[in-house]
């Protein structure tokens, strides 16, 4: 290296760090959405169609970006959320994004938060392809009902379920325990005790606002 290529690299240093690898994860983008109801605001969510990943469990809208339509990931939730919840986009208004949450199955979820221009759900037409059924519950509720937290445990394997080698630790001489599963972590898993149960990366998403309610 000389002294071109390091003022090469010195140019090409983030000016604000991201997260080194993230295209290689998946990343979704999810629209947080609050309803104003007689009561205060609501969260609303999905139930997901039961023929589509993770059917039957509750969650936000959002999905992939797509490069055709989306200039941003921000364009990616409100086109999603437009299309699962059967909504106009211009009745849609974003009030901001949260942290990038990058789970421990490496998925980096983008959210955004935003109000529905709604008086009530009845006005919404969710594709039954996608959508099981909507729902609201009060952000109130979630200030005074801290989520329940387990944990799991992930570990990195060289070989897939199938027993298939998938990295030569042996081979390529490295020490003996990288030729077994190795690294066994916990993660946090959030939990309400709703009903439909909210758990996972939605109610870490909760978790997360709640908590700049409350500081």
């Amino acid at each position: 290296m000389n002294n071109n290529d390091l003022e090469k690299l010195i140019s090409r240093l983030p000016a604000v760090p991201g997260v080194l690898g993230k295209h290689e994860y998946f990343n979704p983008a999810i629209l947080i959405p609050l309803v104003k109801m007689s009561d205060g605001f609501h969260f609303l969510f999905e139930v997901r169609a039961e023929n589509i990943p993770q059917g039957g469990e509750v969650c936000f809208p959002g999905g992939r970006f797509n490069a055709s339509s989306d200039s941003s990931l921000e364009d990616t939730a409100l086109r999603e959320t437009s299309e699962e919840l059967g909504l106009s986009a211009d009745r849609i208004k974003i009030l901001g994004c949260t942290d990038t949450y990058i789970s421990a199955h490496l998925v980096a979820v983008n959210g955004f938060i935003g109000i529905l221009d709604i008086v009530s759900i009845d006005e919404l037409r969710p594709d039954p392809m996608e959508v099981q059924r909507v729902f609201t519950i009060p952000v109130e509720y979630f200030r005074n009902h801290p989520a329940e937290t387990y944990h799991a445990e992930l570990c990195a394997s060289p070989y897939s379920n199938e027993g298939e080698l998938l990295f030569p630790a042996a081979e390529l001489g490295l020490p003996e325990r990288y030729c077994q599963p190795w690294g066994t972590r916990n993660y946090k898993i959030y939990v309400y005790r709703t009903d439909p149960v909210i758990w996972g990366i939605t109610a870490r998403f909760i978790e997360e606002i709640v908590s700049m309610l409350k500081a």
